[in-house]
């Protein structure tokens, strides 16, 4: 049956009928669930340039060995940020309660997702919706490896606040401390690296980009 339908619609494609009205690819877009991803950059359409960048990392040593870089950063509304894999296992993710974690984007931003990218690969996203974005890699999160992003002017919407109770916070080091054999977590935490002054979005409005350096220093 496979073998008749595989002809059958070869033969459909091949008379024209089926593709007519498609002989160029569709345009390419970012989907508002899962975003633009490709593993080169010779795959990053034209129409599809970023307004900023935003790096996946593995340090050799140090608090927050798995980060973000920059740890802040403020754009406008409607900017495409690229996220570039450098290292393996990474993804990119809100704080949502359509993960089943605590609310941290803007209550009408959906759930979106980044894969699972290699090395060398890349993740665009359009922040459309003013407000903050508190981002996390889902296998490394447990580590602190966690960014905020500030969309939009600070002034015009409510930007801090009650993330309220629904859904599972940054990990600290307290939920940490409950699995067996962890008497006491000696890395800083997701839970860490927000409370610092340095991720509040006062500090990233006004200094611009926050880098790891400046989280740690915080510390």
């Amino acid at each position: 049956m496979l073998r008749t339908l595989g002809t059958g619609g070869a033969l459909v494609l091949g008379s024209g009928v089926a593709a007519a009205g498609h002989e160029e690819p569709h345009p390419p877009h970012i989907d508002s669930h899962y975003g633009y991803s490709a593993p080169t950059d010779e795959q990053l359409p034209g129409k599809l340039a970023p307004d900023e960048t935003v790096g996946l990392h593995i340090a050799e040593e140090g608090p927050f060995t798995f980060h973000f870089d920059p740890m802040g950063l403020q754009i406008d509304a409607g900017d495409v940020v690229r996220f570039d894999f450098h290292s393996p296992d990474h993804n990119v993710a809100p704080f949502h309660v359509g993960h089943g974690r605590q609310q941290r984007v803007p209550d009408d931003e959906v759930p979106f997702s980044s894969p699972m990218i290699s090395p060398g690969g890349f993740w665009l996203f359009e922040f459309d919706h003013p407000g903050t974005y508190d981002l996390y890699c889902a296998p490394h999160q447990v580590f602190g490896m966690v960014m905020r992003l500030v969309v939009g002017d600070p002034a015009a919407a409510d930007y801090d606040g009650d993330f309220g109770d629904e859904g599972r916070p940054p990990t600290s080091a307290e939920d940490l401390a409950q699995f067996p054999g962890v008497d006491e977590w000696q890395l800083p935490t997701s839970a860490d690296a927000f409370a610092t002054d340095a991720l509040s979005v006062a500090n990233i409005v006004e200094k611009g980009p926050v880098t790891r350096s400046d989280v740690i220093a915080d510390l």
